[in-house]
């Protein structure tokens, strides 16, 4: 992938993110009254009772389906609307991919199919990861038959809320607790709001399922589009491939990261991208004799960073705009393995011989703590990375050294078709060796 393709690829990443939350801004008021409703029916719930466990199932719980309901049918509209509204915008871009890749010239018109592509079917039929139907996750027979009695996502939200209920009723708790763990609630004057960012409660995990739900099918248009694009706009000739692009930053999963920069001759050799649930990684057509020395990745800190000596947050007028645009500092803090972060763009260089920087050299050249995130973060994090840093200096390659922290990692020359992320892991720490 050279320095053009990449830039379209950073702002599509940048516009599926934001395309995600407004989605999530879009079914903010049914996600809104359906937690408040459940917490209402849950606050029902008598304080003391020898049949407490039973009267939740047998009584309440059939009326918090009913409360979610609403909810579901509201997010299953919002995100086949975003993603069809977005289908125009993520042709233009896979389009701007082939001209940037040389495969047609940047001044002609592509070929496209006879007619434009149906966006709204696309949304429809999407998997939103391999095996998974968007229409079936909402309770929508993609055949054309009756809806489902219970949604597999209203299912999923069931299950949270039934959990804690359960566990809240097991540990005595008072119900005015239990209704806390569905949502907690802001007092204010003449209203009573719900905090539903709070960790630990239903409401956070039902809103961090949903903007998966959002990301991944925004992501799965933009697959569906560049596919039928390449048809539409056939290659000859030895000198063009598919590659996987993954972001360069901690957030990275151990099955993405070590495909990043993985070429194959045909499309049909990756699995399907979106690999997973929040994957933002892509397959790109590449002319493969071109290279890029240089990528551009983020790195991380628990710690503020300093610009000229002083603090970002400190920084004021010319110099914080120096910093946060020359200099590569974020103002904003972002999520790493459920720890908010400090942020910063660095150069990473290919090695001797390198096509291009690929994750594993991008891992190499981080910072301690930017590497111990990626391995999970905490202790153990530092201490598989501290393996992976060990074995780089015995002289293993980047990419040999995370195969020794990562099971089931797919490898150099190995089979990529089949690579299931959710077979791939993290190295429990009792198993990491060193070199000797």
């Amino acid at each position: 992938m050279n320095a053009r393709q990449l830039e379209i690829f950073i702002k599509q990443a940048f516009e599926a993110e934001r395309w995600a939350g407004e989605i999530l801004e879009e079914v903010r008021p049914a996600f809104v009254a359906a937690m408040a409703e459940v917490r209402r029916i849950v606050g029902q719930l008598p304080d003391e009772s020898l049949i407490r466990e039973m009267e939740w199932r047998r009584r309440y719980l059939p009326l918090v389906e009913d409360a979610i309901r609403p909810y579901n049918d509201a997010l299953a509209q919002a995100v086949v609307q975003k993603m069809t509204e977005v289908g125009p915008a993520f042709e233009a871009q896979a389009l701007s991919m082939l001209q940037a890749a040389g495969v047609i010239p940047g001044s002609s018109q592509a070929v496209l199919s006879e007619t434009l592509p149906d966006f709204t079917r696309m949304a429809l039929q999407s998997e939103v990861v391999q095996g998974t139907s968007l229409k079936r996750l909402f309770g929508y027979d993609p055949d054309g038959g009756p809806p489902q009695t219970t949604p597999p996502f209203t299912r999923s939200n069931l299950r949270i809320i039934n959990q804690k209920v359960s566990t809240g009723i097991i540990n005595g708790d008072s119900t005015a607790e239990i209704a806390d763990s569905i949502a907690k609630t802001v007092p204010a004057p003449g209203v009573r709001r719900l905090r539903i960012n709070e960790r630990g409660t239903v409401a956070h995990e039902s809103n961090a399922w949903a903007k998966a739900i959002a990301r991944t099918g925004i992501q799965d248009m933009n697959r569906q589009v560049n596919e039928q694009v390449w048809r539409d706009n056939p290659v000859t000739g030895d000198e063009w491939a598919y590659e996987w692009v993954s972001a360069l930053d901690p957030r990275v999963c151990p099955a993405c990261g070590p495909m990043d920069g993985k070429v194959r001759k045909k499309r049909s050799d990756f699995p399907e991208w979106p690999l997973h649930f929040n994957c933002r990684c892509q397959v790109v057509l590449i002319n493969k004799n071109e290279r890029e020395d240089v990528r551009f990745g983020i790195e991380v800190s628990d710690e503020e960073y300093t610009y000229k000596g002083t603090p970002i947050s400190k920084l004021k007028g010319a110099e914080r705009k120096e910093a946060l645009g020359p200099g590569g500092y974020y103002a904003s803090k972002v999520k790493v393995r459920g720890v908010k972060m400090n942020r910063r763009v660095s150069e990473f260089q290919a090695r001797p011989g390198q096509r291009r920087v690929t994750y594993g050299e991008y891992l190499n050249q981080s910072d301690d703590k930017t590497q111990a995130m990626f391995f999970g973060g905490g202790r153990g994090g530092a201490e598989r990375a501290a393996d992976f840093r060990a074995w780089v200096r015995s002289g293993k390659t980047p990419q040999q050294a995370m195969a020794k922290t990562i099971i089931n990692m797919p490898t150099t020359t190995g089979p990529l078709k089949t690579v299931d992320a959710a077979n791939v892991r993290l190295r429990p720490l009792k198993q990491l060796t060193r070199p000797e």
